[in-house]
């Protein structure tokens, strides 16, 4: 579930970079778009402008750089970007919502009081003042912050319900039968470290060695190792994957190693690899694809759904500015 309590902190770093004014804002409570029949008040818009705002200054700018709105990229305002982005993750989140009333699962009273009732909850635990000062780091009302929260606890149902292991969309016998085929016909459980195989100019050999060494030590702690060397590490995630070796080489190099092994720097393309063998198992392998094949069916049927969406803009929506929102 998307609590958004947890973004306090987030937002209140947010706020002292950013480079607003909300002089003369008006109404938070004014309309600014209808999605299929939902109202979007400007209170509602200015969250998920600031979460536009928090993915922009996570992956485009450097520590300590200021988000500037004004500042042109290719003939756009940053400020502009944020507010099409904002645009395109409402748009997903009634996308969703559309995807349940076709099944019969819709935004209703009983939503808002659930919402309300944990947000009483959340007032008992963090305390009033706590929560007005979210509201008005996100430039929100409480009334905003509830309308949001039954989105999100909605959508979290509505995904379980059509994509869950009850659901509708999830994999049938006969494609979970193709995940189980797979994994017996060689699927190797591993860990990995992917290195460049040339730094400045020079063979990268010497520290891919140097990696593998470390990978071998007795009561190596291989997923430290995995996020301090790798190009792919994820410190968010275990960085272990379930693959099918690409080329004879890996392949002969997983074929034979136990489990617990670290393979052979294994060069291949413009990359070195150090690959440690794990335990394989088949519902782990199953479970994973089948949450694979899930995801990538409700993006594609969201971005459907996007499409058909009945939007209505009013004048303050284009007149809608970021730095007096």
């Amino acid at each position: 579930m998307r609590n958004i309590l947890i973004r306090l902190c987030a937002a209140l770093l947010l706020a002292a970079v950013l480079v607003c004014s909300f002089a003369g804002c008006a109404a938070l409570d004014q309309t600014l778009l209808v999605i299929d029949g939902h109202t979007v008040t400007r209170g509602m818009f200015n969250y998920f402008v600031y979460q536009a705002s928090d993915y922009y200054v996570s992956n485009y700018l450097q520590e300590g750089d200021v988000l500037d709105p004004r500042k042109e990229y290719d003939g756009r305002t940053l400020g502009d970007m944020i507010i099409d982005h904002a645009c395109k993750q409402l748009a997903n989140e009634y996308a969703m919502l559309r995807l349940g009333a076709e099944h019969g699962i819709t935004l209703s009273e009983e939503n808002i009081t659930k919402a309300r009732e944990e947000l009483a909850e959340f007032k008992k635990e963090y305390g009033s003042d706590l929560l007005s000062q979210y509201y008005e780091e996100y430039n929100m009302t409480e009334e905003d912050y509830v309308q949001i929260y039954a989105l999100f606890n909605l959508e979290d149902s509505i995904q379980e319900a059509l994509f869950g292991k009850e659901g509708p969309y999830y994999p049938d016998e006969t494609k979970l039968d193709e995940f189980r085929k797979e994994f017996a016909d060689g699927i190797y459980h591993v860990q990995y470290v992917m290195l460049n195989d040339r730094a400045s100019g020079q063979d990268n050999i010497k520290h891919a060695n140097a990696v593998r060494d470390l990978l071998m030590e007795k009561d190596a702690n291989i997923e430290e190792i995995v996020d301090t060397y790798s190009l792919t590490a994820d410190a968010n995630n275990a960085n272990d994957v379930y693959l099918t070796p690409n080329g004879d080489i890996t392949e002969s190099a997983l074929a034979m190693l136990p489990v617990g092994g670290v393979s052979e720097v294994i060069h291949e393309g413009e990359y070195y690899y150090i690959f440690v063998q794990l335990e394989r198992s088949e519902s782990d392998y199953v479970d994973e694809m089948a949450s694979s094949y899930v995801s990538e069916l409700m993006i594609e049927m969201i971005d459907e759904a996007v499409e058909e969406l009945e939007v209505e803009e009013t004048a303050a929506y284009r007149n809608y500015n970021f730095e007096q929102r």
